[in-house]
């Protein structure tokens, strides 16, 4: 198993995220749906983010949501990272809202990611945790300074 996850070469989400941004970050085609949505409440996106995101990792973009065609208002995506800096697929989407229905918070994971540790007990006991995620492939290993 760990060597399988080792040889799998994990998906570049900087690329995949385009596909779900649409407009000018991915040719100006319409954006795909977001997989895995889940709306949350305003007050704890914006929590979120202001206790992660400090201006980086932020996008523009057109958020759809599964089974919405047509036009979809703009949206600003708000990334997150693994503790190495690269994107893990996941984030926060804040949608503009000019309709009835107003804007739109919520949360949304490209993978729905799981831990697969590929280190020993000893490394764990010493705040090294190394790991891929079964899915995906993408290294979360984390160090806790331990």
């Amino acid at each position: 198993m760990v060597d399988d996850l080792l040889r799998r070469t994990p998906p570049d989400y900087e690329a995949v995220i385009r596909d779900y941004l649409g407009g000018q970050w991915n040719n100006n085609a319409p954006s795909k749906p977001l997989p895995h949505f889940e709306r949350m409440a305003h007050a704890d996106v914006l929590n979120a983010i202001a206790a992660a995101y400090h201006g980086k990792n932020c996008r523009e973009g057109y958020g759809r949501l599964p089974g919405e065609t047509g036009h979809v208002p703009w949206s600003m995506f708000f990334l997150r990272t693994t503790q190495g800096g690269q994107l893990d697929g996941t984030g926060y989407l804040v949608r503009y809202g000019n309709g009835p229905e107003g804007p739109l918070t919520g949360r949304f994971a490209i993978c729905r990611h799981e831990f697969a540790p590929t280190g020993t007990r000893e490394q764990s006991m010493r705040g090294w945790k190394p790991g891929y995620c079964r899915h995906c492939g993408l290294d979360m290993s984390i160090d806790s300074g331990d």
